[in-house]
C-alpha cells in the first residue's frame, strides 16, 4: 500500500529519483525510506523538503507506529 508521502510525490508528479539526484544518494534508498523500511538521514531529508515543499513527517511518516 502507498504511503501518503508517495501518494503526495505522485499527485505533485515528483519523481524519487529527483529527490535522489538533489540529495546525491541513491533512487533505491529514497524509495526504501518513502516506504518506510529504513530511515532517511538528515541530508535527504533536507533535500526532499526542499525539492517537494512537503515536511519530512509528511513524506516520511516520522512519528507514526509502523
Amino acid at each position: 500500500m502507498p504511503t501518503r508521502g508517495m501518494i503526495e510525490l505522485f499527485l505533485r508528479d515528483i519523481p524519487a529519483i529527483k529527490i535522489a539526484r538533489e540529495a546525491g544518494v541513491d533512487h533505491a534508498y529514497v524509495s526504501r525510506c518513502l516506504n518506510g523500511k529504513q530511515r532517511p538521514s538528515e541530508r535527504l531529508k533536507k533535500a526532499a523538503t526542499a525539492a517537494t515543499g512537503l515536511s519530512a513527517e509528511i513524506l516520511f511518516e516520522e512519528g507514526e507506529a509502523k
